[in-house]
């Protein structure tokens, strides 16, 4: 999620999700990211309130780890891991805190761009940003170059869901 106060951009994000503002044309990240494989700060913060890893994926707190784990370590949903009634009392380290960035924007800031790991597990932060920035030299129409984004992103062969959002500044 990202919210404009001023010359300031706040993004907040949890499990599969990254946010990059296009500065000049380079890629600045500005999230974290929530799953244990990619982020060792992520496993140390679940072992450390108790929670369980299996394979780099966060394992249910009562249920076979096997066949009950997930890939990410924050998610605003996912019950299941987070109920007493499904955890029998246990935790598991999957929380909804998220981690919150503040950018001062400048004139440099062409656009913002949240994606889930449908994208990034097939771009990577600089791909992403000469894509948009190729698409930008034929239209300003943010829906149409997200649009653009999800299909390259299954022609790549991603294999997760596919979520894009393209905030323009002004250029």
């Amino acid at each position: 999620m990202g919210l404009v106060v001023g010359e300031k951009l706040y993004v907040a994000n949890v499990g599969d999700s990254e946010a990059i503002v296009c500065r000049g044309d380079t890629a600045l990240p500005l999230t974290t990211i929530h799953n244990p494989s990619k982020n060792s700060d992520e496993t140390v913060r679940v072992q450390s309130v108790g929670g369980r890893l299996y394979n780099n994926r966060l394992g249910h707190p009562h249920l076979n780890v096997r066949f009950f784990n997930i890939g990410i370590s924050r998610a605003i949903g996912d019950l299941m891991y987070k109920s007493p009634g499904y955890t029998q009392n246990k935790v598991s380290g999957l929380t909804a805190d998220p981690d919150v960035s503040v950018t001062e924007l400048g004139e440099d800031d062409k656009f913002l761009l949240l994606a889930c790991d449908g994208v990034w597990d097939v771009f990577t932060h600089k791909e992403a940003v000469k894509f948009v920035l190729e698409r930008l030299k034929e239209t300003n129409d943010p829906q149409m170059i997200c649009n653009s984004l999800v299909e390259e992103s299954l022609a790549r062969r991603s294999m997760d869901n596919i979520t894009v959002c393209l905030v323009l500044f002004s250029m």
